[in-house]
């Protein structure tokens, strides 16, 4: 008899590191595959999942900022084009709260900071108006965890802020519950069972080297966070992704221009893999890209790329199962 076993699930046993380790991983082959091209090139749009479906909205072209909703099927490998935003954005996240896509804030088409927050409903392909953000913002942080919106951080137009807010669809209405450490923007934020963990970002002079752990339930009581092994080295704007049991961190803007490695953080040993393979990574010079989890794949899409913004998707291959002999006495 065969059995299929989850690489990404054996790999932690096979080279666990120490609390706070970097580990190297030779990786024996390249998982990314090219997928269909986004209709044009853009970047720092915002990026949803629902089902088998990626959604793109806003972000940049070489034109300007766009307010273009397109979906991408995931099985058929083909793109459709969905109904404008209202308003057009870019420097915005997404996130999916009961089958619908919120989009709050972002930099506008006139280059200014909005506190607008829409809602996209994929089944009726159609957007609605919700409540403003409390303050005008691009660039932040944006996870759902448990019916709630999550946003951490940001840029007001003037400055890198240390929000944390909250919204309830429920209730429709924001509210602040904590402040991040220092003041950032252009952050990871990124949903780990119990957990938010709030990756880099970059506070107007450096790019950032923490990794900080959100503990939602602690939000208004004692402190609500704690701290995880840092980043090998400062960087922002990357694609974040979680899936298995690890994270993975492609590409971003790191320090004097330096290329940024892939890496895989192993919340449960709290050590991160520094991926060698050049080939079997995200281009290291990519940043402002969108990332999509589905299935067992991990999609990136958009983004720039050597300076300019491009149109590529490509999908890599998180988990996967190797065949091994199951011996019955």
């Amino acid at each position: 008899l065969l059995v299929g076993i989850g690489l990404a699930r054996l790999w932690p046993l096979l080279i666990a590191p120490a609390t706070g380790a970097e580990v190297t991983l030779e990786e024996e082959s390249n998982r990314w595959e090219e997928r269909t091209a986004l209709s044009f090139a853009r970047a720092g749009q915002a990026t949803a999942v629902i089902g088998e479906q990626v959604i793109l909205i806003g972000g940049e072209t070489a034109d300007g900022i766009i307010a273009t909703t397109e979906s991408y099927d995931v099985k058929a490998n083909l793109w459709t084009m969905l109904s404008d935003k209202p308003t057009a954005v870019s420097e915005v996240q997404a996130t999916v709260l009961g089958g619908k896509i919120y989009v709050p804030g972002g930099k506008t088409a006139t280059g200014e900071i909005t506190d607008i927050l829409e809602i996209f409903d994929p089944s009726q392909n159609v957007w609605t108006e919700g409540p403003a953000l409390p303050v005008k913002l691009s660039a932040y942080g944006l996870v759902s965890f448990e019916g709630k919106l999550y946003l951490f951080g940001g840029w007001d137009g003037e400055k890198y802020t240390d929000f944390v807010l909250t919204y309830s669809p429920d209730l429709e209405q924001w509210a602040e519950v904590a402040q991040l450490p220092s003041p950032r923007g252009f952050v990871s934020a990124v949903v780990v069972t119990d957990r938010i963990y709030i990756l880099g970002g970059y506070n107007g002079k450096e790019p950032l080297e923490s990794n900080l752990i959100f503990l939602p339930g602690r939000a208004n009581g004692t402190s609500p966070w704690d701290n995880a092994a840092p980043l090998p080295g400062g960087r922002y704007a990357m694609g974040v992704a979680f899936i298995g049991d690890r994270i993975y961190v492609m590409g971003g803007i790191q320090e004097n221009g330096k290329p940024a490695p892939q890496l895989i953080f192993l919340p449960a040993n709290d050590g991160w893999i520094v991926r060698s393979d050049p080939n079997g990574e995200v281009p290291p010079t990519w940043s402002h890209f969108g990332v999509a989890v589905v299935g067992a794949s991990v999609y990136a899409l958009g983004g720039i790329l050597d300076s300019q913004p491009t149109n590529q998707n490509i999908a890599f291959q998180a988990i996967y199962t190797v065949p091994l002999p199951l011996i019955i006495k």
